[in-house]
């Protein structure tokens, strides 16, 4: 029989993490899931481990060569899964033992397709962050797409349980972008189906030195620009196409400043004058206009931090 859920993991390294993470889902007092482990390349050390540990049809590992991009990865586990519905947790996150259960029977009982839970944030060894930009945020009440377009429903990617078909329904995550997939996924799912959102939070969200980066804030930015052109086409109430159109504008003054911050100003002049096209007409791009380029000239150019490995 087919499992009622499928958790999809995306590996790469990090192996001290992900056995917190296995043992998480080994531990979930709902009973009947399978659990894809999918892997990016890693090396052999990483790959021991999760042969160790696979058992099929409970454990599964798939193994692709290296790509770097998260999308791609969980599109593949997705693709594989054979659950109902669908969990999403990263290799250096966490459950509480009754997460599984009780998101599962809240969605049923809602009639929902899909749904999240707050969560709280760790650091590296696993110890709660009590800082205040840390502090254990709960379910925001469901505005609607618009709620999730001006990040008024903040979702965390490890929280989210949605039907299998739901999600190949909406297309799943767009491999071609590398930051806001997930904020991409969420929104074209609430175009469907309304959550169901859990204010306990059984997530748990780790913070170390060792995130999923290329190191490139141009392309974040530019990512982000897609992810707001799609939300501006998809959505029809005018006050909030505007609001949407308003973060576009100010995502587009901080796109010009990096290519200033480099002492680019000829990238920055080119990106002014493309984003000028949907968003000149709005006051946060003329005071990002004249920010870039005042810090390209009176500005030292940006150092670098090291590179990470994704």
């Amino acid at each position: 029989m087919s499992p009622r859920v499928s958790v999809i993991v995306p590996v790469y390294e990090r192996t001290a993490f992900l056995r917190a993470a296995v043992e998480s889902v080994c531990a979930q007092t709902e009973a009947s899931w399978e659990l894809l482990l999918v892997d990016d390349g890693s090396s052999v050390s990483t790959l021991d481990y999760l042969d160790s540990i696979a058992a099929p049809p409970r454990i599964r590992v798939l193994r692709l060569p290296h790509s770097g991009n998260p999308a791609a990865v969980r599109n593949a586990g997705i693709r594989a899964a054979t659950g109902t519905f669908v969990a999403l947790l990263d290799s250096d996150d966490e459950w509480a033992a009754g997460k599984l259960a009780a998101q599962l029977a809240g969605i049923e009982e809602s009639g929902c397709r899909w749904g999240y839970t707050a969560f709280v944030h760790m650091n590296a060894a696993g110890q709660p962050l009590t800082r205040s930009r840390y502090q254990p945020w709960r379910a925001a009440r469901f505005t609607g797409v618009e709620g999730v377009a001006r990040l008024d429903s903040m979702i965390a990617l490890p929280s989210v349980i949605a039907e299998r078909a739901l999600i190949t329904e909406v297309g799943a995550f767009d491999e071609s972008l590398h930051y806001y997939e997930d904020y991409d996924l969420w929104f074209r799912l609430a175009l469907v189906a309304p959550p169901h959102e859990l204010a306990e939070p059984l997530t748990r969200v780790r913070r170390h030195d060792e995130h999923y980066s290329d190191t490139s804030e141009l392309r974040t930015r530019l990512d982000l620009d897609r992810v707001y052109a799609r939300m501006i086409e998809k959505l029809r109430e005018t006050q909030v196409r505007r609001a949407v159109r308003r973060l576009r504008a100010v995502n587009a003054g901080r796109l010009a400043g990096i290519y200033a911050a480099e002492r680019d100003i000829r990238g920055a002049l080119h990106s002014l004058i493309e984003t000028s096209r949907h968003s000149r007409g709005e006051a946060a791009w003329w005071f990002g206009a004249a920010r870039a380029l005042v810090r390209g000239v009176l500005l030292p150019a940006r150092r670098h931090p090291p590179a990470q490995n994704p």
